[in-house]
């Protein structure tokens, strides 16, 4: 009796670990398919990050070269996936209207959405001319970084003034910070380049 007892264990401890086998390979399969769907996501993220940068500048760039005066400087762009949205204070009417309209004519751009208010007594821009300018470079050598080294331009900070490059961030490695520093002084536009990038390794 005591070895039927003893067989009959031994029988369904045996089964127990035939039937915990596949519930163990199920268990791995769904932690792999969630590993991949995070990585997934993680991947479209990082996608429209870019494309958002990147249509940022293209419509910050319409703005400083078709709007009169300094309202290009005023106007703030906000864009969540191909939207824009544009917000601040503009001294002149057309600008109100014109602002949304070269929006739009940006190639990506599915809708704007305005809150720009006329402010005949928006605050005043010292030089506008050469704040313009320099917004512009910075803007051009923003949307050439994001088309050479990607979502790394993401974190690169750009300045400009008066034809002198800054750029601040930390990117990923040596071989990303050289490109964005070559191509950047290869635009004829820029006389100069000051490095203040950092690498993570």
């Amino acid at each position: 009796m005591r070895n039927i007892h003893k067989h009959l264990c031994m029988g369904l401890a045996a089964g127990g670990m035939l039937m915990a086998g596949p519930v163990l390979a199920d268990d791995a399969n769904t932690q792999r398919s969630t590993i991949r769907e995070k990585a997934s996501r993680a991947t479209e993220v990082a996608k429209e990050d870019l494309k958002e940068s990147v249509l940022n500048a293209k419509v910050r760039l319409a703005l400083l070269k078709g709007m009169t005066g300094a309202d290009g400087l005023r106007v703030k762009v906000t864009v969540r996936r191909s939207v824009i949205y544009l917000s601040g204070e503009v001294k002149d009417r057309a600008s109100e209207k014109l602002a949304s309209e070269m929006a739009q004519s940006v190639s990506g751009v599915t809708s704007v959405k305005s809150t720009i208010r006329l402010n005949p007594n928006a605050p005043q821009q010292n030089d506008f001319e050469s704040e313009i300018r320099d917004s512009i470079l910075a803007s051009e050598v923003k949307m050439r970084l994001l088309e050479e080294v990607g979502d790394n331009a993401i974190n690169i900070n750009v300045e400009a003034a008066s034809g002198v490059v800054s750029l601040r961030g930390t990117v990923p490695n040596r071989t990303v910070k050289n490109t964005a520093l070559e191509q950047v002084r290869d635009m004829s536009s820029v006389t100069r380049v000051e490095d203040l990038l950092t690498t993570a390794k």
